[in-house]
């Protein structure tokens, strides 16, 4: 049986074949160029070489329009042009590409996916007190779907990675990187659905700043999480965040016995009772994937591979 490599070898190289000789048969001028444009869009799957293949075709007609542009703006004047189009090709090296190789496809959502994240801690402070906006409402709507929605996107990314090519990297490892992240839009999703219900204020007053300690450990992890995939290890995170939800728990217990039970209802404690819960699940949910991220080589995910 012939290995994987062997086999795409042999599949690109009779593409790039059929190519040329179908460009030969068409006396183009430069034939070699059906041959080096497959040769350039060959990936793994039929699905990634497809979309290399649109991304090429999407490239060049915004090329085409680029050059009609400045063709037409400074017909007479060289150092405009080229003062132009250097700024132009600037802008592109820097900004524009993007690599669909599935490692860095998964790189890139894992930043929206922490980012998401991140404003949406923002959004949970019982310190805000001025009214949302609808621009407020529609960003928050729309990240809290990127937190919802990443986590199917990055599964069906995760089964394309090549493996064999990232060390020690495993199939498993990316299997479960991605049903951390899972867990993490659920956990994220159950502290949204519980900060919705209304709080005693007698009890949000006396845990705001406990709280604000907690929510700032986890949105300071979730910041470096969206910049560098392994910027928090496991056991430091573990650590403060289990020192910051002990305090919360201990401070929790402290005020209900102090409060009584006479100046809150029932459904008030099982109200806060659950947004603990919330607190504890999200924290957890963020060390398992620490733990898991931790075991992952990222800087091999981060080289350029050709």
């Amino acid at each position: 049986m012939l290995s994987t490599r062997t086999k795409e070898a042999t599949k690109t190289a009779l593409a790039m074949t059929i190519a040329y000789g179908i460009a030969l048969s068409m006396d183009w001028d430069r034939p070699y160029w059906a041959g080096f444009a497959v040769a350039m869009i060959s990936l793994s799957t039929i699905g990634q070489s497809l979309n290399k293949g649109a991304m090429r075709m999407l490239g060049t007609l915004v090329a085409v329009i680029v050059s009609l542009t400045l063709i037409a703006l400074f017909p007479q004047d060289r150092w405009w042009f080229m003062v132009v189009l250097s700024i132009f090709v600037g802008v592109c090296t820097a900004y524009i590409p993007v690599s669909q190789q599935p490692e860095k496809v998964v790189l890139r959502q894992l930043g929206r996916f922490f980012r998401s994240c991140e404003y949406l801690m923002t959004t949970m402070r019982w310190d805000i007190t001025m009214t949302p906006t609808r621009l407020d409402r529609w960003r928050r709507a729309f990240h809290a779907r990127e937190v919802a929605t990443l986590p199917q996107k990055l599964a069906a990314w995760g089964k394309a990675v090549d493996t064999k090519a990232l060390g020690e990297t495993s199939a498993d490892h990316v299997l479960e990187l991605t049903s951390n992240t899972q867990a993490l839009a659920y956990r994220m999703q159950e502290l949204m659905d519980a900060r919705e219900a209304k709080q005693s204020g007698l009890l949000v007053q006396e845990m705001l700043t406990d709280v604000r300690a907690w929510r700032m450990k986890v949105q300071d992890a979730f910041q470096g999480w969206s910049r560098n995939a392994e910027v928090a290890p496991a056991e430091v995170l573990r650590e403060r965040l289990n020192a910051r939800l002990g305090d919360l728990e201990r401070r929790i217990a402290e005020t209900l016995n102090t409060v009584g039970d006479e100046r809150l209802s029932d459904q008030e404690r099982e109200d806060f009772y659950r947004l603990l819960g919330a607190y504890r699940g999200l924290s957890e949910a963020a060390l398992d994937y620490a733990a898991t991220s931790g075991g992952i080589d990222w800087s091999r995910w981060r080289e350029s591979r050709f």
